[in-house]
């Protein structure tokens, strides 16, 4: 995934003001990772749009309805921290959203309908700056979550540049972390996938993350959903079409 789009760099030229920092200013060197990951998650949301919807045999009005409030789920929910790997985790997110929060059903409208479709797709999903403040908040959640399970060999919380340098040696993806770290950290009261979702700027980050944990300690739970997942992309973004 290090392959980067040179678009998401354009888009992120005044993103400094997004950028975790600790005690010290970031060096050259975590801006570059940190512009990095953007661009690495920028990807990931590229994969997940690809696989939607999932496939159904609706009729195309339905179809173009269904992808509709899909794609208005992922601009809202769609961050790639949780349970499984970033694709994964970005589908998984928007389809609970779009299932625990469905927008109300719409007029119907004499004529084709025309209207009616036209108005669930989402705006925010052809902007390239509401895609790259989605990714900015996809990263401080995992930044976040990253920090809540992880701590140093001397017992010292993880720095902000220091969860940088390990998603981006990881790629975003810290399935291996959080099964490592489930029966230590997720079994105590605070919910990491909440404070995750909170950093993210997540509308319902309570919700979010009660729905995360409850994934996270059954494994042929997990186990099911990466199958399905795996199914409905091949593993270069495409949809796997039935035949």
């Amino acid at each position: 995934m290090k392959t980067k789009l040179s678009k998401c760099i354009s888009v992120h030229a005044n993103a400094t003001q997004h950028i975790p920092t600790d005690a010290s200013p970031p060096c050259a060197h975590i801006l570059s990772l940190y512009m990095c990951l953007l661009d690495a998650i920028h990807a990931f949301f590229i994969r997940a749009l690809a696989a939607l919807p999932l496939p159904l045999p609706l009729p195309a009005a339905d179809s173009t309805l269904r992808r509709g409030r899909l794609l208005r789920a992922l601009v809202v929910s769609g961050h790639c921290y949780g349970p499984l790997d970033p694709v994964s985790n970005i589908i998984l997110n928007a389809i609970w959203y779009a299932a625990a929060y469905p927008l109300p059903p719409l007029p119907r409208h004499q004529g084709d309908g025309d209207d009616e479709i036209d108005d669930e797709l989402p705006q925010d999903i052809s902007d390239t700056h509401a895609m790259a403040r989605m990714a900015s908040r996809s990263l401080n959640g995992l930044i976040t979550l990253l920090r809540a399970i992880t701590t140093t060999t001397t017992g010292a919380p993880l720095s902000k540049h220091e969860a940088v340098e390990y998603l981006w040696s990881t790629q975003c993806d810290l399935t291996d972390k959080l099964q490592q770290q489930h029966t230590v950290t997720m079994t105590k009261k605070k919910n990491t996938y909440a404070a995750a979702a909170e950093a993210s700027k997540h509308p319902q980050h309570t919700a979010l993350g009660s729905f995360l944990l409850s994934l996270s300690g059954d494994g042929e739970k997990l186990d099911w959903l990466r199958h399905l997942l795996r199914s409905i992309t091949d593993g270069s973004g495409r949809t796997k079409v039935q035949a």
